[in-house]
């Protein structure tokens, strides 16, 4: 067979280096997303249920089954004075209703403890290291999602989001969250 003019062994060689360095370079330029790369994404990388906006932010928002029939709400609420229009005057925001129910809308006793929980701007308030507020029935248990319906008596919009109900036992994660007072 004739040789072709340009095309010994070597040369072939040599553009097959070429060609599989091409490759090689182009594919690595996938990597350049992968699991470490930089988002814009809130990372929250608690248990619980997050809500942003509307004025009061609520942040990582879980019922504490304390396997008695009760269950303490834990989370934080955050008063964000930004989000609302620039001529209104925040001093306080009261949290003054609050509804929890299971995901198929059967209602489960829920309980402010002074009726309230004020908000001042830009301050984080943390429900379940007093029992603030709790649950109370026997539609729920750890391992469940419930309903959260939280409202406000100012300018905030009302909240609803499905938080997860964690179990106490097994785990001292949280020993800081207060049990439920005794009926």
């Amino acid at each position: 067979m004739p040789m072709l003019r340009g095309s010994t062994p070597s040369r072939r060689r040599w553009w097959g280096a070429v060609a599989a360095a091409g490759v090689v370079a182009a594919l690595s330029g996938c990597s350049d997303t992968s699991f470490d790369a930089q988002t814009n994404d809130v990372y929250d990388p608690g248990a619980g249920s997050n809500a942003r906006g509307g004025g009061v932010d609520v942040l990582n928002a879980l019922v504490v089954d304390n396997g008695d029939g009760t269950g303490t709400l834990s989370a934080t609420l955050i008063l964000n004075p930004g989000e609302f229009d620039n001529d209104v005057e925040l001093s306080t925001v009261t949290m003054d209703q609050l509804e929890v129910t299971t995901l198929d809308d059967e209602p489960i006793e829920a309980t402010l403890a002074d009726g309230s929980v004020p908000l001042e701007p830009n301050e984080p308030v943390q429900l379940g290291t007093e029992p603030l507020a709790w649950v109370s029935g026997d539609n729920f248990v750890a391992g469940d999602m419930v309903t959260l319906s939280v409202a406000f008596d100012a300018q905030a919009q009302p909240v609803e989001m499905d938080i997860p109900v964690v179990s106490r036992e097994g785990t001292e994660m949280y020993d800081g969250i207060a049990e439920a007072p005794a009926a």
